[in-house]
Order: C-alpha cells, then sequence, then structure tokens
C-alpha cells in the first residue's frame, strides 16, 4: 500500500459532500506531490517524476474499489470519483508520458489523450 493511497482512503465525510467540495480536499492531498514532480521534471530528473506521477494516479487507482461509507471517496461515487480525478491530475501530468498499462489497467483512456 503506497503512502498516497493510505492518505486518501483516510479522507472521511460525515455527511453528504458535494463532488466540487470533495473535489478539493482530494486534490489538497495530491498537490504536494504533484508540486514535488513538477519541481523534478523542471530540474530533469524525469524518471524521479513520473514515479512520483505513477504513485499518485496508483494512490487514486488503488481506492476504486473501496466500500467503507464514510470515506470520502466512497461517498462522492467510486469508482466514477477516482476515475475523474484521475483524469484531472493526468492532464497536469501530460507532458511525461506516462504508460500505466501495468498499474492501472482499466484507464485505456490515458494512451488515447
Amino acid at each position: 500500500m503506497t503512502v498516497i493511497f493510505a492518505r486518501l482512503r483516510a479522507l472521511r465525510a460525515n455527511g453528504p459532500v458535494s463532488v466540487d467540495a470533495g473535489r478539493g480536499r482530494v486534490l489538497d492531498v495530491l498537490q504536494p506531490y504533484i508540486d514535488d514532480l513538477t519541481r523534478r521534471k523542471e530540474r530533469g530528473t524525469r524518471r524521479a517524476a513520473a514515479d512520483i506521477a505513477i504513485a499518485v494516479l496508483s494512490g487514486l487507482y488503488g481506492c476504486r474499489e473501496d466500500t467503507e461509507e464514510d470515506m470520502l471517496l466512497v461517498r462522492m461515487g467510486l469508482p466514477g470519483a477516482a476515475d475523474e480525478l484521475a483524469r484531472v491530475v493526468y492532464k497536469r501530468l501530460k507532458p511525461l508520458r506516462l504508460s500505466l498499462a501495468d498499474e492501472c489497467p482499466e484507464w485505456e483512456w490515458y494512451e488515447e489523450s
């Protein structure tokens, strides 16, 4: 289990949650990792940046099957919520040209984008 996956699973909701509010909370968890991989890419350490990007997307992917009712992503509607957030994150990471076939086999859309 990755740290990112654990942090996403730790996000809880005490009642109904809007998709926008939930997305903001999830992106707040992911943003430090996105900032770190962006810095690494700018410094020329593309492989390290790609590894972090894969960890971020794998963390979201790993949450797709969760069923704990108070988990934020479950309240937002899994697997669709994780899939949509992954698309948002992937758009930011597209310049890295990641291959996620092994890590996230149900997300074929990244190859097409």
